[in-house]
């Protein structure tokens, strides 16, 4: 079967030059989607900065309206000196989770890597925002970086660039879902950058902040390709048992110690969950 492809112009973060802005997961509650995608600038020599944007669109995904930032990830210079091409790289994941504390309220969960100090991402956070209340920041023209707020302290309760409790020692780029006929959340995550290693692991959650230890899913073998961006193939928000994912490993084609990407893969792979 074949169709056309259309592309469509996203207005960008409105960072200071150079910056970037990755499509990430795209929810849908009532007539409207909402994206949150990742975003980051190389600021030297403070650093980097990274930050997840919010944006929404009304017309089925053809056109997306920038709304503004979520959470930030302020990041040392010597985090960025060691790994410069991935110290603003969040990652970003999210799953709608529906009157998670009883009281009514509907929540988009925002999950991402933290950098430790030596600039690799092994912790997993989450910070969540009322759908509703973002909904009407949009109608409003309002800021929505004040409605999100990260787990910290066993309470969402932590700001816009605060760090945020660690829920998993993990590698990066997550992904999440839920699992109907389990009744739980599934995490997918690949190795942390600078592992050197094309990993990827699945997690679960009966309420999405105590995860399962990771277990290996899949393993890319060949040398000098590592792990970069899983995802759960969903178009319903939800999997059943037998799941299909998409991987990407990618090759590492620059000398040693400097990451440049000369190849990359997409691989699909089943998954039967017992």
């Amino acid at each position: 079967t074949t169709g056309a492809v259309h592309s469509t112009k996203i207005l960008g973060s409105p960072f200071r030059s150079p910056n970037y802005l990755d499509a990430g997961p795209v929810i849908r509650y009532g007539s409207r989607l909402w994206m949150l995608a990742l975003s980051g600038i190389a600021v030297p020599p403070d650093g980097t900065h990274g930050r997840i944007e919010v944006l929404w669109s009304d017309d089925e995904g053809i056109t997306w309206t920038w709304v503004g930032p979520a959470i930030a990830q302020p990041l040392t210079l010597a985090q960025h000196q060691v790994s410069p091409n991935n110290a603003a790289n969040m990652g970003v994941g999210a799953v709608l989770i529906a009157d998670a504390d009883g009281d009514g309220r509907d929540w988009i969960y925002c999950y991402f890597h933290q950098a430790e100090s030596d600039g690799r991402f092994m912790s997993l956070g989450v910070a969540r925002a009322d759908v509703r209340e973002l909904s009407a920041a949009v109608a409003n023209r309002s800021t929505v970086s004040t409605l999100w707020h990260k787990r910290r302290g066993g309470a969402f309760t932590g700001s816009y660039d605060d760090p945020a409790d660690e829920l998993l020692r993990c590698g990066g780029w997550p992904s999440v879902v839920w699992c109907a006929p389990l009744s739980r959340y599934l995490l997918l995550t690949a190795a942390p950058p600078g592992s050197g290693k094309s990993l990827f692991y699945l997690s679960s959650s009966q309420d999405g902040l105590a995860w399962s230890d990771p277990a290996l899913v899949y393993a890319e073998t060949r040398p000098g390709w590592y792990a970069s961006v899983p995802c759960f193939v969903a178009p319903d928000g939800y999997v059943e048992r037998e799941l299909d994912v998409l991987l990407g490993p990618c090759w590492n084609g620059g000398p040693t110690g400097v990451p440049v990407i000369t190849e990359h893969e997409i691989h699909g792979v089943t998954v039967t969950l017992v």
